[in-house]
């Protein structure tokens, strides 16, 4: 991410996050330090 703009202490909230692109995209969120809600579908 850009050093101007920091997504630490932010909220994301990710739907389907159990796998795939979703997983992928929650793991990178956590990665900047955002805290995330997860939601799947089972």
């Amino acid at each position: 991410m850009s050093q101007h703009y920091s997504l630490r202490d932010k909220v994301a909230v990710v739907t389907r996050g159990g796998k795939g692109l979703g997983k992928s995209l929650t793991l990178r969120l956590l990665q900047e330090n955002m805290k995330v809600a997860i939601c799947a579908f089972t």
